[in-house]
């Protein structure tokens, strides 16, 4: 049977990290209009936000 991390904690994880890649892939100007898919206003900030995260579920997936 699976811990309760597994059930609730491991899929938001992942869930921020596809926002996260979604955000990555559409840069946009701070001052830009409003777009509906989610965006970034700095990659470099993003993709390491994204590092973090990863680690995170990494070590989720190794407990």
């Amino acid at each position: 049977m699976a811990s309760p991390i597994y059930r609730t904690f491991l899929p938001s994880v992942l869930l921020l990290l596809l926002l996260g890649l979604l955000q990555l892939l559409n840069p946009r100007p701070i001052n830009d209009p409003a777009s509906l898919l989610p965006f970034t206003a700095d990659r470099a900030a993003t993709a390491q936000t994204l590092l973090l995260w990863s680690s995170y579920a990494a070590l989720l997936w190794a407990a």
